[in-house]
């Protein structure tokens, strides 16, 4: 557990010390796994897996093509992720909670049904990702060029997501803790402000129950997280 303090805060001071991270950065806190990924002047994590020739069309990838990035840090047992996502191009934009080895907890934003969905993944490279996206799912309408913030916790192996403050999901998974966080888009998404907080006792309560987080849908914002920041 100190060890992983140790982590957390080295990793917010590495991340929050200038809002533009440098190649070393960059290489040092994240895994491109696939597609092509690069940190704009603002901080901001830009994934595509279209072509520089196709960039102009309205286009979208899938299958292998899926550009996939992945953290280098241990996630807590229980945590917070917060995200600015914009899709400019596509349909896809999807946080990857606690990945260990090739199995994931997925929150996917989808534009093709306009629908947002929580289930599970797994990424078995080079094969596509053969993963359970509709365990939990819930009408949402995803705009290319709109900027959502995203925010899910994670407590007792039970996750609550968030979309502009108001609740949308909730799943449960028994693999749910620790692992590390990864980013995933179908065509061209930024990440911005990805930000981690650990839950203490207080957040996360022993006796949690995922029904205490909807408090949010009437007009309480999701408390602001610790700098624990990949992106800030």
């Amino acid at each position: 557990m100190k060890a992983l303090t140790l982590s957390l805060v080295s990793l917010a001071l590495a991340g929050c010390a200038s809002t533009t991270p440098g190649p070393a950065t960059f290489a040092r806190d994240w895994q491109v796994v696939r597609g092509q990924w690069e940190p704009l002047a603002d901080g901001t994590l830009h994934g595509s897996c279209i072509p520089v020739s196709e960039q102009h069309k309205k286009n979208s990838c899938g299958g292998n093509e899926m550009a996939v990035l992945r953290s280098r840090t241990p996630l807590p047992a229980n945590y917070r992720v917060e995200a600015d996502i914009v899709v400019h191009q596509g349909v896809l934009a999807e946080l990857m909670l606690s990945w260990h080895d090739v199995r994931f907890t997925r929150f996917v934003m989808y534009g093709i049904d306009k629908r947002a969905y929580a289930g599970v993944g797994y990424l078995r490279l080079p094969d596509i990702d053969r993963g359970e996206p509709s365990l939990v799912q819930s009408g949402f309408e995803l705009y290319t060029g709109r900027r959502y913030r995203v925010a899910v916790n994670v407590c007792r192996k039970q996750m609550t997501a968030w979309v502009d403050g108001q609740p949308l999901l909730r799943h449960s998974d028994p693999m749910l803790a620790g692992g590390v966080l990864g980013l995933r888009a179908n065509g061209s998404v930024n990440f911005s402000k990805v930000r981690v907080k650990a839950l203490d006792s207080i957040d996360c309560p022993r006796d949690f129950s995922a029904s205490d987080f909807m408090r949010d849908a009437q007009g309480m914002p999701p408390p602001d997280p610790l700098p624990f920041c990949f992106s800030c």
